[in-house]
């Protein structure tokens, strides 16, 4: 994350400021926290605590969805579809709407941690992942329809 503003073609990512700054921060830390985790249980294969591994992955999303509304259209950070690169409006548009869904599906991932079984807990967790990944999808697919229309 060090060396992506200066592979940045447009140099967008620059005019973030701070925000990207804290935002590089937050994910080494979360990632760092992931990489101690990986490495402790492949040496403790008895001492395996899956929720820990939930609560890192939903505050990863927490943290992403905190920042979606401040992002501004870049190559590198956000949802890049090619719908919401192709306009700022839609690329606005659909990270506004997609910053409290990561927020509330990395609380709901956190909280799924609190579920009695494991199998219950994976599909929790895939169901919010497909459903806070393919939402946004379909969202900047339909903003960028909608403007074309109101455009035509």
């Amino acid at each position: 994350m060090l060396f992506i503003p200066k592979l940045d073609p447009k140099g967008k990512i620059e005019n973030m400021g701070s925000k990207y700054d804290w935002m590089r921060l937050l994910m080494v830390l979360i990632m760092a926290g992931l990489a101690t985790f990986i490495i402790y249980n492949a040496q403790n294969q008895n001492a395996f605590n899956p929720n820990l591994l939930f609560i890192l992955i939903g505050g990863l999303f927490v943290v992403i969805g905190n920042y979606f509304p401040a992002l501004k259209p870049n190559y590198f950070i956000g949802i890049r579809t090619p719908w919401t690169l192709e306009g700022e409006s839609v690329w606005k548009k659909t990270h506004r709407m997609s910053g409290p869904l990561w927020l509330f599906g990395g609380l709901a991932i956190i909280a799924a941690s609190l579920l009695p079984y494991n199998s219950l807990r994976i599909v929790v967790f895939i169901a919010i992942v497909a459903i806070i990944t393919l939402i946004p999808v379909a969202h900047s697919f339909l903003e960028l329809r909608r403007e074309k229309r109101t455009d035509a």
